[in-house]
């Protein structure tokens, strides 16, 4: 069952928590712990990178990343700069995720690994980031809740599987309900 209610943007009550609880734990991963103040921080300086690396409002950015914290910051990231997401599982094979970095046109792909190579895709590779430098807060891109933020592949056979794009509001207001 899927709740659609009208509420504050992901990124309105991301920031407000960020202000409320700096401190507090926001990713506990395995052995990583970061607080919303660090996780707030590295998103602001990925979103300088991305930008700088022809970011634009609505355009796709591929994720294909080993370190799930950083890669959540850099959904963040990519929201705040007006960009859709499309996470890449590492662990399928680089024909299917080829397809759907195509299928999707995507001219970004943010990744912390070299083992997805596109053709006609610019790489940002984290790893070759410098995350800690000092970067003035951006101020993030105002969009409609309509717009899309990420979109979504579901299971298929490797040439045949269906996206789905999911706007602004869906990304906070769908939850999965039990019962």
């Amino acid at each position: 069952m899927y709740h659609n209610l009208v509420a504050p943007s992901f990124l309105a009550q991301l920031s407000a928590t960020f202000k409320q609880q700096p401190k507090a734990q926001a990713l506990v991963l395995h052995d990583s712990v970061w607080s919303y103040e660090q996780l707030d921080q590295t998103a602001n300086r990925l979103q300088f990178y991305f930008a700088d690396a022809g970011l634009t409002r609505g355009a796709v950015v591929a994720i294909h990343m080993q370190s799930k914290a950083t890669a959540i910051a850099a959904m963040i990231a990519i929201l705040r700069e007006g960009g859709v997401y499309l996470p890449l599982d590492p662990l399928y094979p680089s024909d299917r995720l080829g397809y759907m970095v195509a299928n999707a046109s995507c001219h970004l792909l943010v990744c912390d690994n070299d083992e997805l190579l596109l053709e006609g895709v610019r790489r940002v590779d984290v790893r070759k980031l410098d995350l800690t430098l000092p970067i003035p807060k951006l101020a993030s891109a105002r969009l409609k809740a309509e717009s899309d933020a990420y979109i979504m592949y579901t299971s298929g056979t490797q040439r045949h599987c269906r996206s789905e794009r999911l706007d602004r509001r869906t990304t906070l207001c769908r939850r999965g309900h039990a019962g």
